[in-house]
């Protein structure tokens, strides 16, 4: 074999070897950026840490889509307690604000129901509610009036 072709060989190699090594790295949690938002409190981290300790069965750092379904299943089963709110904030996944909930909510069982949630919405169509604002990150709705695009001409 000619130097050229040996050199191109540790070349590729070398490259494989270090794309395998960045991805192996950005699987653990001190590699993977943390979210936008507040930074988690005590409380969350002791949460997280004994999440981790429970439900990560290949002690991988990551909890993976079975792992996830465990723990999911735990806390709708009432085994395991859902994860504290973050500071000045509701959480993903904790249903409506308690005003809504006071009073739309008529059988009080802290959810609402198809009937109580048409209702919620009929209330803001016919605006005696203001609409939910959109969650962080996500796009205004069309025609809100603050495009600065304009269409193109056919």
């Amino acid at each position: 074999m000619t130097s050229a072709r040996l050199l191109l060989i540790f070349a590729t190699g070398a490259c494989l070897a270090a794309t395998a090594a960045s991805a192996a790295d950005s699987t653990t949690p001190a590699a993977r950026p943390r979210r936008a938002g507040p930074p988690p409190t005590p409380e969350m981290i002791a949460y997280h840490e004994q999440v981790m300790a429970i439900y990560d069965a290949d002690k991988n750092g990551v909890l993976d889509e079975t792992e996830r379904a465990v723990l999911k299943d735990d806390i709708d089963a009432g085994t395991m307690q859902p994860p504290p709110m973050p500071p000045g904030g509701r959480g993903r996944h904790m249903g409506p604000p308690p005003e809504i909930l006071a009073t739309y909510d008529t059988d009080r069982d802290g959810t609402l129901s198809e009937t109580e949630r048409a209702a919620l919405e009929a209330d803001i169509a016919a605006g005696k509610l203001p609409p939910p604002p959109p969650p962080p990150g996500a796009c205004p709705p069309a025609g809100d009036g603050t495009s600065t695009t304009t269409p193109a001409a056919s």
